[in-house]
């Protein structure tokens, strides 16, 4: 019932609230770990974390939407922000990052899966199956993912435009507050991608210390979908470790 409290609330704060919150956007690409991070961060009683708010515009107005986002707040409120991906909106030519730059001390957390093949995978059986999640509650019998065959000149397509819109992304918002984070050690609760930070610290932690909210336990309600090997996924993944051996991506195949 969160939801409904929420909305009656918005409503009630939108006139009322307070605007002492950390703005701040999960920038990040599909299949990431993005929307598990989301609902983590939305379970926290301090942050509000939604969902995609750029990704369709349907004609409508991009600042009311932006200024709805990061109006007044429930006074429990410490921390407000919502998912992007590099290439939002997907039916509008509307510049939204330049709408975002123009937040006071918008902060970005910056999503990352460092296995971008994992990542080109994890898509292509998506799209393969229709499962794009899976809850506490449902999918925990699921079928391994089927196998799928990728022809080499395409996965080399895919690298490169990963590679591309990772880097035009994050230029669009260069300069601000920003924090990096790893779906690897997101899902392993333990790694850190910053060497400066203690071996004991967890990405929630991190995240938590950088929107400046209270410290404590946070959960989603999903579950992480079942995950076979590259190998198991690519039936001609030994012609794909071949071809792209000695290149930037041949460190993807590391599968015996």
């Amino acid at each position: 019932m969160r939801w409904l409290t929420e909305r009656v609330g918005d409503a009630y704060y939108r006139r009322r609230g307070q605007s002492d919150y950390v703005a701040f956007v999960v920038l990040t690409r599909s299949r990431t770990g993005s929307t598990l991070l989301v609902t983590t961060l939305d379970s926290h009683p301090e942050i509000r974390c939604g969902e995609e708010l750029f990704q369709w515009m349907r004609h409508s107005d991009a600042v009311a939407r932006l200024d709805r986002t990061f109006g007044p707040q429930a006074p429990d409120v410490r921390a407000r922000g919502f998912k992007i991906f590099y290439y939002h909106p997907l039916d509008s030519d509307v510049d939204v990052f330049a709408l975002l730059r123009e937040v006071p001390d918008l902060k970005v957390i910056h999503l990352v899966r460092e296995d971008v093949l994992a990542t080109i995978i994890s898509s292509k059986v998506a799209e393969a199956t229709d499962q794009w999640r899976v809850t506490n509650d449902h999918g925990a019998t699921a079928a391994a993912p089927a196998a799928i065959d990728i022809a080499a000149d395409v996965l080399a397509a895919e690298f490169e435009a990963t590679e591309s819109m990772i880097a035009a992304g994050c230029q669009r918002l260069a300069g601000l507050d920003w924090l990096d984070v790893t779906y690897e050690a997101l899902v392993s609760g333990s790694a850190v991608s910053d060497s400066a930070v203690s071996d004991s610290a967890t990405e929630l932690d991190r995240i938590q210390d950088f929107l400046g909210v209270t410290q404590r336990p946070m959960g989603s309600v999903l579950k992480q979908q079942r995950r076979s090997s590259k190998r198991d996924q690519l039936t001609n993944y030994d012609d794909l470790a071949a071809t792209f051996a000695g290149t930037r991506w041949g460190r993807f195949f590391d599968e015996p």
